[in-house]
């Protein structure tokens, strides 16, 4: 996995505090966001991401691969380098669960 290239796969914006918070549809079909339109609630989940989600989430560019990120995420935050690899593969694994980001190989 530390070989493959995540490519981010959903909307997002940053936050005021420099945060990154995603965008997902709640349902993707079609009739459920229509009921869900018409209830009033919004159709979309939004998920703000920590610091380390953030960093890791701004360098999933199609172009770096997963150990490439951990490599730069180590660097920035020295308190988590014992367990950067596994922190990065976790949460990598878990955005593609969500259809965040997909993988491509190199």
């Amino acid at each position: 996995m530390m070989e493959w290239v995540p490519v981010r796969n959903a909307d997002w914006e940053h936050s005021s505090d420099g945060s990154v918070t995603l965008r997902k549809p709640k349902s993707g079909n079609w009739l459920i966001n229509l009921i869900i339109r018409k209830t009033g609630v919004s159709p979309t989940c939004r998920i703000r991401l920590d610091a380390y989600g953030s960093a890791v989430w701004e360098w999933c560019d199609g172009k770096r691969t997963a150990f490439e990120i951990a490599e730069q995420l180590r660097r920035r935050f020295r308190e988590i380098e014992d367990t950067v690899y596994d922190r990065v593969g976790q949460f990598l694994g878990d955005l593609a669960r969500h259809q965040c980001i997909t993988f491509r190989d190199l």
